[in-house]
């Protein structure tokens, strides 16, 4: 069978990954750690083994189990670990066990997985994991027990180690889930399993050891992932240059405590705990720290990891102390849902749909055929209000509830049985919302049929604006949920309500989007104190102008960038304004220019100040994501050679990544007109406005 360098296989199979979400808090507390496990979504099968370090005597760093009490008990699941393989407090099951009332394990439901070893005749012997294609060894020994569980969550203090440089995820799954003997035949490199045949150790080389502690990690990995899944959870604090198993004698920690991680890559995981604690080299003892794990090659244990494709260096650093927000480049009616399944937001049974019903002659507005898919897929209900101002064609104008419900059917937002409701569709039954701490307005004024609703979903057509500046999600709150009261309560920073007196009293630029920072407060605080409210701004067909301009809106001239989707109403338009930044169009210049010009940045300042979200956020390209990882191959043939389906994979990945870069490039090539986007239009011409 031809074989290929090692090497080389690593390059292919790196190809066919793509980026690995890894979660962030510097919150390092016990309720972090279940927030986190949420996130992965692992739904976790059967018996749950809680895979810890019991400390060693004397030692003060290890993860306590009080400190894992709720990830305890919202798992349901078993605290796992075996015995070690030097002589200390827990080189005997006996010892271990004292150890375990020492430190309070025994407290809850705890098990040394290599209770019984070799030494008894019982069904708990040890048990013998292959290694397809190893760096070094070609077996793991573990202890018997771990056939009691169908899946697990790897609970590890990251740290340092004075012999491999660091201690992660990688080495809890490799020597932690080892048993006695299984830890000896990963120290000497499958030399031997008497762990005190210190001759034969010691005699194995550093990069050989390491190089085993992959192979070995790899096997227990692919083991849960055959079963009922496995993900990674590292604390990174209280970072000593050397490990738990220490004691008392672990020197004192001298990097400043960073935060939690979790992800369901071993590698992206530990990975990214490294990058984070190298971008702290203001911190003396860090260049220690590094210069440890060069000397002993520790991220050799990574390399030989990803030889066994179970998981890739590459990876996503999910902040979660800042709003996410998501984006992908296709625009489509089936993203518009796919968008809003990211955010995992579930919205309440009465959910009111913002939407722009369109001026008379518009062109650009977000369609009710572009917005059927996530009409059907949430069941709610097109919410809008009348305008402040007359339209050119008086018949399909939107500021009285005639002649708006008359353009509703002109657009088509009643067709195919589609609900729709004018908020304000009654003047006289408008209600006051309280602005808290307000900068320009003390209230916001909101139709009656606002509180037939529980929660929102808020549509924006992100564009620009001639008196905001730019329109998206802050102003779809502001402007788009105020009544024709509330409007010229807001156009006039609080002057009057009286629609007729608008342009007499118009605000200054500063008051004015100050004023609308205000509105938008109000309605997302309603809706979070109700069932909630989440955003969608679509980036596409972008003009200088809103779509309240109807015919007058100038033919956009900046390239499609796609859709973004977030629970924070100031990140998802903060976001949309920097991926404007990113284009060098002229017509981006000029958008830019008109936003700084009127003050436009200023809403998502105000906003933000009112409490309802943050202007640093994680973008999150769901473009680049992979399915979560599975086991490597399941083989129907035992004798097919993994390695040449390895080469075809990474072969054929790379192929089908140069496609898709054409593809991407001609797809995205800016037509003169229009852009149609999927089976639906979005700019579904009209020829009779």
């Amino acid at each position: 069978m031809f074989k290929i360098p090692r090497l080389i296989l690593l390059i292919l199979i790196s190809f066919s990954f793509q980026k690995s979400d890894v979660y962030f808090t510097k919150d390092i507390s016990p309720s972090s750690i279940v927030t986190l496990y949420k996130l992965l979504n692992l739904n976790l099968k059967g018996k749950i083994g809680l895979k810890v370090h019991t400390g060693e005597i004397g030692g003060k760093y290890f993860l306590t189990p009080k400190f894992l009490e709720k990830i305890y008990d919202y798992t349901k699941g078993t605290f796992i670990e075996c015995n070690a393989a030097y002589k200390g407090g827990r080189h005997t099951t006996d010892l271990h066990k004292e150890l375990l009332k020492n430190h309070s394990w025994s407290d809850y439901n705890t098990v040394i997985m290599d209770e019984y070893g070799e030494n008894k005749d019982t069904q708990n012997k040890d048990i013998e994991l292959e290694i397809k294609n190893p760096v070094k060894i070609s077996k793991n020994y573990v202890g018997g027990k771990l056939k009691d569980f169908d899946s697990a969550l790897v609970l590890t203090h990251f740290k340092g180690h004075s012999k491999v440089g660091f201690g992660g995820t990688l080495k809890q799954l490799s020597t932690g889930f080892a048993s006695q003997r299984g830890k000896a035949y990963i120290y000497s490199a499958g030399k031997s399993t008497d762990w005190e045949n210190k001759e034969i150790i010691e005699k194995t080389s550093l990069e050989d050891y390491i190089a085993s502690m992959g192979d070995a990690a790899a096997s227990i990995v692919e083991y849960f992932r055959n079963r009922g899944g496995i993900g990674f959870i590292s604390v990174v604090a209280n970072i000593s240059l050397d490990c738990d198993c220490k004691g008392a004698s672990q020197p004192e920690p001298k990097i400043y405590d960073i935060g939690i991680l979790a992800s369901t890559d071993p590698i992206a995981i530990d990975t990214a705990a490294l990058d984070i604690i190298k971008a702290r080299l203001q911190v003396p003892a860090t260049q220690d720290f590094l210069a440890q794990i060069t000397n002993s090659k520790g991220t050799d244990i990574i390399t030989s990891a990803l030889t066994h494709n179970i998981g890739t260096q590459k990876y996503n650093l999910i902040d979660i102390d800042k709003p996410r927000v998501f984006f992908t480049r296709e625009i489509s009616p089936d993203s518009v849902v796919k968008m809003f399944k990211q955010l995992n937001y579930p919205l309440g049974d009465k959910i009111g749909l913002k939407v722009h019903t369109g001026e008379a002659g518009g062109k650009y507005f977000l369609r009710p055929d572009f917005l059927q898919k996530i009409y059907d897929y949430t069941g709610g209900t097109f919410i809008e209000c009348n305008t402040a101002y007359n339209g050119k064609n008086l018949h399909y104008t939107r500021s009285n509830t005639k002649n708006h419900t008359n353009l509703l059917d002109y657009h088509g937002w009643n067709k195919n049985g589609r609900r729709i409701v004018i908020m304000d569709e009654n003047p006289d039954k408008n209600f006051n919302l309280t602005v808290d701490n307000y900068t320009k307005i003390p209230n916001n004024i909101v139709g009656e049929h606002l509180k037939d609703f529980d929660s929102a979903l808020v549509l924006a057509h992100f564009k620009g604006h001639g008196a905001g500046g730019f329109g998206g999600a802050l102003k779809q709150l502001s402007i788009g949920f105020a009544s024709q009261a509330g409007k010229t309560n807001i156009h006039t920073a609080g002057v009057t309500s009286d629609w007729h007196l608008q342009n007499t009293y118009w605000a200054s630029q500063e008051n004015f989007t100050s004023s609308m920072g205000d509105a938008a407060s109000t309605i997302v605080k309603y809706f979070r104190e109700r069932k909630g409210i989440a955003f969608i701004n679509v980036l596409a067909n972008i003009s200088l102008y809103c779509d309240c301009s109807g015919s007058g809106a100038p033919e956009p001239r900046i390239k499609d960038i796609g859709i973004l989707a977030s629970t924070d109403p100031v990140a998802i338009d903060r976001a949309s304004v920097d991926l404007l930044r990113a284009y060098t169009d002229l017509g981006t210049f000029q958008l830019l220019e008109q936003i700084k010009f009127l003050k436009g940045e200023n809403t998502i300042d105000v906003a933000e100040k009112h409490g309802i979200g943050l202007q640093t956020y994680n973008l999150i390209d769901v473009d680049e994501h992979d399915p979560p990882l599975t086991d490597t191959v399941k083989e129907e043939d035992e004798n097919i050679d993994k390695t040449t389906f390895f080469i075809t994979v990474g072969v054929i990945s790379c192929v089908c990544l140069i496609l898709i870069t054409v593809v991407f490039i001609l797809c995205f090539k800016r037509k003169s007109v229009d852009t149609n986007v999927g089976s639906v239009s979005l700019i579904n011409r009209e020829t009779n406005a």
